[in-house]
């Protein structure tokens, strides 16, 4: 059982791997001269590699080429290409009625056929009709024979041009154009070779002996390089194409020539030969002649074997040894290079039998990849087999040209990159239409796609997540191939989701009256109010919804239901009080009389927290009752009811007693003490004072400010109403004084000059009955302000005052610096002050650094800088100024600004040299002080000073300049 399911698997591989080879060809087709029958242009046939299943894959026309002739050109880009040698009815006078041919590309990935030119009399320098097929070189650059010139056409820029033409020749008195035969041949020395019909070493009147041609393809130069001479020896008419077998060596056939002639109707012009070329020798050689009466005549082109071997077909007479009686029409051939012979190896004979080989074998043998030779004959392709010389029928065909073995990648039916925008949840197939992958893998970008196992790009239902750009690498044999993109844009019918600004539940919205919810989720759709923005702002009850409409229909959002809060009202039901007689609503209510409040709102909070829907208290004065409701729109809270003093029989005042000074009466009689009461005027109240618990003095219709109480004892101030009684105050307690006070003695705790700004604290000898004259009573106060100060101290039996206290806060002085002589003067504005001091400023962290000997009110600095003064008033307040800076002082005893300072050093006299004029002259020491001042004139007397360094300041017409000189 393991042996037979081996060899069924061995024999469905090699099925299917010979199926990746096929055999291409051409038919050449006929023209039609008859109306009843159309003409057939010709077609590219395709077998699988056993001759069977032929295909017709193009069909030619008049209008892109028709009648193709010669053997397909298979090269590494997977394209095939070949020649038409009529048709093109779009080339401008055409020479014939049927077009001049074309040139051809036949992509065998996408299987599309397409024109690479048109030839004719206005194209290409009057190129017309092609012959053979065409070969390539390394540089993608194919090169082809009309029967007239030769062609090159680049694959890569898609460029036809002109290569070259064959020179006329003269033969008795007329002018011949030559003509090419068949396919050039690229040879190792990097020239094309190939073969004319015409031109010979022949003088006479019939030069058709033909020639053997080289063209340099980097120049375009054409050369005949051996012409047949004029005997029939050497052989004439050369077949065309030539092969280079050993490297440096070409070999070919002539149809004709040779040795052995034929009589009339077999072989009158020779049977034919084949020969050598030495490409470097240029000598041509004949390697043996055909005999119409063994071998056969007509060559054809050669084909390489193996071992120095050349094969090709004879395609007229012969006698087959071995059986001569056989109608030979046609043989198959070995040449063998080392030993310079030929052998026949199969005769091709007419035996009008449906399923034979047939006669009359066609053009050049195909070495196939297995190693054997495939041929045509008239009827058939047929299978040689060199290792044992057979010939075997493989099946009928209608091809007439070379057959091409090609192994086929996968193939797909083309389209260009493209873009399918789907609906989620559809169907979706794509077919490439391939027939020869034997696996296939798809990829969403460089992500493989397990699922997709076949030429067919196939979703039951598309998502979003299969949006992509899709490729599908097909492979067999023969290599792989990559589809273009197909790019798959999932869209999903477009929905949207309404969402609120308000939490809600089951989409139902409750909205305060005079209040709105935003509602969003517009995902370009349409709400059911006709608005088309992303939200919406909604106040009034109804339905919304969002309907969306795209190329994948219409989707509804949900439903949101705005339904209108009925808000809560509080209601006071407050109109009639219990227990109260008749009227007290309105004429009064009593201050802490029991009150009941309604809500119609279960669950609110009342203002004390706690709940319900009454609230029951105690009425208060200026107290604000109100309920609160907790829902959805927040917190909501009822109108406020405030009792005020106009509502209630009286405010609740609790009684209280102020006291004038020092609550005491003197011993020996006389006096009293003031007091003032909290009671209102007018009050609806009972107001009593009580001393010492007895019933002292009532207050009601008492409308004076003070109360003097001249006994000794406790007091304390009632207030009742009819609503409630007893509210009492605190105590007082008046006492007996012994005597008048003594003379209160007022302290400063600061006796030192006082200046602006500062302040001094003022205190009182006594403890109590402090009246100051400031009004103040306390037993401290504390001024700032110039001023006469003192204190009265009183008790029962009088008033002492003490001295008076004069303060006075002195100004302080002005810190305020004028900078002159472009700023190389300081000039304190302060005028009258005790003291000058100087200060450097040399960091902002440090304290200003006074200046050795810079007392005065101005200062002439010795260097740049910064600097403050501190000024001492002559009241001995003390302030210092902000820092100033200083300018540039001059260089020492040289010209500036044109004027000199001379001598340098100086004795008694200093003189300015100089056109300017000198308005005044400033001499300066090094402490800042002015030491000599002089007005228009250019010298000073320097007698009077002492030894030392100076600074000469000079005011000018052109400025202020200043020198250093030294005072010897």
């Amino acid at each position: 059982m393991k042996i037979k399911l081996l060899v069924l698997c061995l024999f469905l591989s090699t099925t299917y791997s010979y199926a990746q080879k096929e055999f291409w060809g051409t038919k050449t087709g006929y023209r039609s001269f008859s109306p009843n029958y159309p003409s057939d242009f010709g077609a590219i046939i395709k077998t699988n590699f056993d001759g069977t299943n032929p295909v017709v894959m193009h069909a030619f026309d008049s209008i892109n080429g028709s009648y193709p002739q010669g053997r397909l050109l298979y090269t590494a880009n997977d394209k095939m290409y070949g020649i038409a040698y009529s048709g093109g009815h779009n080339i401008p006078n055409s020479s014939r009625a049927d077009g001049d041919g074309a040139l051809y590309e036949y992509d065998l990935i996408t299987n599309r056929y397409r024109v690479l030119t048109f030839f004719g009399i206005d194209n290409l320098n009057n190129v017309a009709w092609p012959i053979g097929g065409v070969i390539a070189d390394a540089s993608g650059n194919l090169y082809g024979n009309t029967r007239s010139a030769t062609y090159k056409h680049n694959i890569n820029s898609g460029s036809t041009s002109f290569v070259s033409r064959p020179p006329n020749f003269t033969s008795q008195l007329l002018t011949i154009q030559n003509e090419m035969k068949g396919n050039l041949t690229l040879a190792s020395d990097g020239f094309l070779y190939g073969t004319t019909a015409y031109y010979s070493a022949c003088p006479h009147g019939a030069p058709y002996l033909g020639s053997i041609i080289r063209i340099n393809p980097a120049t375009n130069a054409f050369s005949y390089i051996y012409p047949f001479d004029c005997t029939n020896g050497p052989g004439k008419f050369a077949g065309g194409n030539l092969i280079e077998a050993v490297p440096g060596k070409l070999y070919g056939t002539t149809y004709f020539g040779g040795a052995h002639i034929g009589p009339e109707g077999v072989a009158p012009a020779g049977s034919g030969i084949l020969f050598e070329y030495d490409i470097a020798t240029n000598v041509m050689t004949k390697k043996f002649d055909f005999n119409y009466a063994t071998t056969g005549t007509g060559p054809g082109p050669l084909v390489a074997g193996d071992n120095n071997k050349l094969y090709g077909l004879l395609e007229g007479h012969g006698t087959n040894p071995d059986d001569p009686s056989q109608e030979i029409m046609g043989s198959l051939y070995e040449y063998d290079i080392t030993t310079n012979t030929v052998t026949v190896l199969h005769y091709f004979e007419d035996t009008h039998f449906a399923g034979d080989i047939g006669a009359l074998p066609i053009g050049t043998l195909t070495r196939g990849s297995d190693g054997n030779f495939y041929g045509l004959t008239q009827v058939a392709i047929f299978k040689f087999d060199p290792r044992t010389n057979t010939v075997t029928r493989l099946a009928g065909t209608e091809v007439d040209n070379d057959l091409l073995e090609v192994c086929r990648k996968p193939v797909y039916r083309h389209y260009e990159p493209q873009t399918h925008t789907l609906c989620s949840g559809t169907p979706f197939a794509f077919d490439v239409h391939n027939d020869n992958a034997t696996t296939y893998v798809w990829k969403k970008g460089t992500t493989v796609v397990a699922s997709q196992t076949t030429g067919i790009l196939h979703f039951d239902s598309i998502t979003l997540a299969d949006s992509g750009v899709y490729t599908c690498e097909m492979t067999n044999e023969c290599g792989t191939t990559i589809t273009p993109a197909i790019t798959l844009t999932v869209n999903q019918s477009t929905s949207s989701t309404i969402t609120s600004s308000i939490p809600s539940t089951a989409d139902v919205i409750m909205l305060c009256p005079d209040t709105s919810v935003v509602l969003s989720g517009n995902n370009n759709g349409t709400w059911s109010t006709g608005e088309t923005s992303p939200t919406i702002v909604v106040t009034e009850a109804g339905d919304y919804q969002i309907t969306n409409t795209n190329s994948c229909g219409n989707t509804y959002s949900n439903i949101v239901t705005v339904q209108m809060y009925e808000l809560p009202s509080l209601i006071l039901k407050d109109n009639e009080i219990e227990g109260l007689p008749p009227g007290i609503f309105t004429s009064g209510l009593c201050l802490g009389a029991p009150i009941t409040f309604y809500g119609n709102y279960d669950g609110g909070v009342w203002q004390d927290g706690s709940t319900g829907t009454t609230f029951t208290t105690n009425i208060a004065f200026n107290t604000d009752y109100y309920f609160t409701v907790e829902h959805p729109c927040g917190t909501y809270t009822s109108n406020v009811i405030r009792f005020t003093e106009a509502d209630m029989w009286e405010a609740n005042i609790v009684p209280a007693i102020t006291v004038f000074g020092e609550p005491s009466i003197c011993a020996g009689g006389g006096g009293a003490v003031a007091i003032s009461t909290n009671r209102p005027q007018n009050s609806r109240n009972y107001w009593t004072l009580y001393k010492d618990g007895a019933f002292y003095l009532t207050l009601d219709n008492f409308n004076s400010s003070f109360i003097y109480l001249d006994e000794v004892g406790t007091y304390t101030l009632e207030r009742s109403s009819f609503c409630f009684n007893f509210l009492m105050s605190d105590p007082i307690v008046v006492t007996q004084a012994e005597g008048v006070p003594d003379m209160p003695v007022v302290t400063a705790n600061n006796t030192g000059t006082l200046c602006e700004g500062d302040s001094v604290t003022l205190t009182s000898s006594a403890e109590m009955g402090n009246v100051w004259s400031n009004g103040e009573t306390t037993q401290s106060i504390t001024v700032s302000q110039t001023g006469v100060y003192n204190v009265t101290v009183t008790n029962g039996c009088g008033s002492a005052m003490s001295a008076y206290t004069n303060i006075n806060f002195f100004q302080a002085p002005d810190t305020t610096v004028s900078v002159e002589d472009n700023a190389t003067r300081l000039v304190s504005n302060e005028a009258i002050a005790a003291a000058y001091q100087w200060l450097e400023c040399t960091d902002a962290a440090i304290p200003p650094v006074p200046v050795e000997g810079a007392i005065w009110r101005e200062f002439i600095p010795t260097h740049d800088g910064l600097y403050a003064v501190r000024v001492t008033s002559p009241f001995g307040c003390v302030a210092t100024s902000e820092c100033y800076g200083t300018g540039t002082m001059s260089t020492d005893g040289l010209t500036k600004n044109n004027i000199v300072l001379y001598p340098n050093p100086v004795k008694d006299k200093v003189t300015l040299q100089t056109a300017a004029v000198v308005q005044s002259i400033m001499v300066v020491n090094m402490l800042g002080q002015t030491v000599v001042s002089a007005k228009n004139t250019k010298e000073v007397d320097t007698s009077q000073l002492s030894a030392g360094q100076y600074i000469l300041i000079a005011k000018t017409d052109g400025g202020i300049w200043r020198g250093k000189f030294i005072k010897n």
